[in-house]
């Protein structure tokens, strides 16, 4: 039976606990991919389903199991993203319960679902049916939800939305699976009763899902192919929700750091400011822009950063979010030079969450040329005009922004 007793109010642990769906002879409307109804309410929509050849069976069977060990990908996925959760509220807030963050709204929970999958699908290719399958139900909860209910203008509506989506994706993944009292998986037989099923243009059969195989996170051989897996799409959801809290909740503003004499800096501008700035708490979060005062051999530079509520972006939210000081200067590079911290260049973040394309006033990137340009004719070099010729995109959601 399907209940609204187990309810989108049961917590995360609750239900990674133990969701249990037992399907029984009732047969569903197709709204059981869009959320839970009472067992009252339930007409048949699939007939009398003819029973399984043994070959058929044993197709079914197989991609069953395939959807239960995406599902329980899905769950131990969605323990390290509700924590993350959690860990963003906590850098941006303090702790604090949010008191003025605008709306967010409903459509994002199923990019962000998508995106997620679409993560593990570049990760892992060989995966794509059971990720299309699963995207699916994503699809259908945008369907179900979008046209009855907004989202609470506060962080916590964040949360309840996306771990609304979460749990219902899980739910259905489950339903999926199910034989049916009749062993003949009706449920999988709706999924794909108009043929395959597409996903980012490229279509899978009931046999593509039944023969790729998921990996299964109890078995040896698995664990590194799975784990990989959650990292992709781990980091693809700190991407989004940073993404989406910058652009919804923060404000960026500037202060001005005054000016100082260029000639005494071998590393030119971009020397100066992480010699004197981004070494500094104060402007870890900060971004540092400036111009070149020619007639006075002087670089002036101004401080821009992000609020929340009035609370200025941490160090600790700064060291999770940017992979780099001034440009090109990689905050925690391996031995191949590519970032191991961060998610986004510093000047990425700054550039592009916003509703609209901001406006640095006339200060400029500095330059990437670690060593200055020597000569006073040349310090007009030091900082990069040609960066501000970026197109704006709000990042991955420019339907936050006016451009929506």
């Amino acid at each position: 039976m399907i209940s609204k007793n187990a309810s989108n109010k049961i917590s995360r642990r609750n239900w990674l606990r133990g969701v249990a769906i037992t399907a029984t002879s009732a047969v569903l409307l197709p709204s059981f991919l869009t959320g839970c109804i009472e067992n009252d309410d339930i007409p048949p929509v699939f007939g009398s389903t003819p029973p399984l050849t043994p070959a058929e069976f044993d197709l079914y069977s197989q991609a069953a199991e395939n959807l239960i060990r995406m599902r329980k990908w899905n769950d131990n996925l969605f323990t390290f993203t509700g924590n993350y959760e959690d860990r963003v509220w906590s850098y941006l807030k303090g702790g604090e319960e949010p008191t003025n963050w605008t709306e967010i709204f409903v459509k994002i929970f199923t990019e962000i679902g998508l995106g997620i999958l679409e993560a593990g699908l570049e990760e892992f290719p060989g995966l794509g049916p059971a990720i299309a399958t699963t995207a699916k139900q994503v699809e259908k909860w945008e369907l179900g939800e979008k046209a009855e209910r907004g989202v609470d203008a506060a962080f916590g509506g964040f949360k309840a939305g996306y771990d609304d989506m979460m749990k219902e994706v899980s739910d259905n993944l489950l339903l999926l699976a199910s034989s049916g009292t009749d062993n003949n998986f009706p449920y999988l037989q709706e999924a794909f009763k108009n043929g395959d099923i597409e996903f980012n243009g490229k279509k899978y059969s009931l046999k593509d899902l039944a023969q790729n195989r998921f990996p299964a996170d109890d078995v040896t051989a698995d664990l590194a192919q799975f784990e990989a897996l959650r990292n992709a799409a781990f980091v693809r959801f700190k991407k989004y929700i940073w993404n989406a809290m910058i652009i919804q909740a923060g404000n960026m503003t500037y202060h001005h750091l005054g000016s100082h004499e260029a000639g005494f800096n071998e590393g030119g501008a971009n020397g100066y400011v992480r010699d004197n700035y981004y070494n500094q708490e104060a402007y870890v979060g900060s971004y540092i822009r400036g111009t070149y005062n020619g007639p006075f051999d002087a670089y002036t530079f101004e401080e821009f950063y992000f609020e929340f509520d009035g609370k200025k972006l941490s160090a600790d939210a700064a060291k999770e979010l940017f992979i780099d000081t001034t440009p090109g200067h990689i905050i925690h590079p391996d031995k191949n030079g590519n970032p191991t911290t961060g998610l986004w260049p510093r000047d990425y973040v700054y550039k592009q969450f916003h509703k609209e394309k901001p406006d640095f006033f006339g200060y400029n990137d500095v330059s990437k040329d670690e060593f200055g340009h020597g000569s006073v004719g040349n310090r007009y070099l030091d900082f990069d005009e040609s960066a501000n010729n970026y197109v704006f995109t709000g990042g991955d959601f420019s339907e936050l922004t006016n451009l929506g």
